[in-house]
């Protein structure tokens, strides 16, 4: 999926019926020190399923 504005919003109801949803660790910001993404940060909090972060 790919989704522009919203991304977190998107994809937490696009996993309304998942049991996993695995997300990309890196974000797009180029903010240095930063582990996750704000997408993956937020669905870690949001998701209505467990979540996999995996590293680029």
């Amino acid at each position: 999926m790919v989704a522009k504005e919203r991304p977190t919003r998107r994809l937490s109801e696009a996993a309304t019926n998942t049991r996993l949803l695995v997300a990309g660790s890196r974000g797009r910001s180029g903010t240095p020190g930063m582990l996750l993404g704000s997408t993956s940060q937020s669905l870690l909090s949001v998701a209505p399923c467990l979540v996999a972060i995996v590293r680029h």
